[in-house]
């Protein structure tokens, strides 16, 4: 799992230098509309194999499912209410880091390496990926720091991170 990490926020990390111009590219030509729906589906594909890679874990239950389902609401309502491109993705690639760094914890955890509060831990290097994320934009000529986004970044890691680990949590009660 930690490879998985690694590989989500090389890919973050590497869109910083571009991702700006591209945007701005894009819209001068009046294809952002088309790029951002693409990129929603890209995303949500990409959160799809997320959730099916966990989930071949165990059989999720009825209530497992529910909670699923409503994390995955919750993150495409404010998906769709986010007018911003930019906002967009960070929803994408936190919701996809908080999981894969819940699920790298996790897999510690079932390992026999004793990780508590293992939900605190991943939200809060899921956040400071992402804070340093914003502060590298300092550095990177036509991009800036922007608190806004590490509050979306937060916000996006939270409702998976809780979301996942609300899973775990009943599929261990379930199985008492």
């Amino acid at each position: 799992m930690w490879y998985l990490v690694l590989a989500v926020v090389v890919a973050i990390f590497a869109t910083l230098g571009f991702g700006g111009g591209l945007a701005q590219a894009l819209a001068a030509r009046g294809l952002l509309e088309a790029a951002s729906a693409f990129l929603f589906l890209a995303g949500m594909i990409l959160v799809g194999a997320t959730v099916l890679i966990q989930g071949l874990v165990r059989k999720p239950s009825g209530v497992n499912l529910v909670i699923a389902i409503g994390a995955t609401a919750i993150l495409l309502m404010l998906f769709l209410r986010t007018a911003v491109l930019a906002e967009r993705s960070h929803l994408i690639e936190y919701a996809v880091l908080g999981a894969f760094v819940y699920a790298a914890l996790a897999e510690r955890d079932a390992g026999g390496r004793r990780v508590p509060f293992a939900w605190l831990w991943a939200l809060a290097l899921t956040t400071l990926i992402g804070t340093l994320d914003e502060g590298v934009q300092l550095l990177v000529p036509g991009r800036h720091f922007d608190p806004v986004d590490i509050l979306f970044n937060f916000l996006a890691a939270t409702f998976a991170i809780t979301g996942r680990a609300g899973i775990g949590w009943t599929h261990r009660r379930i199985a008492r």
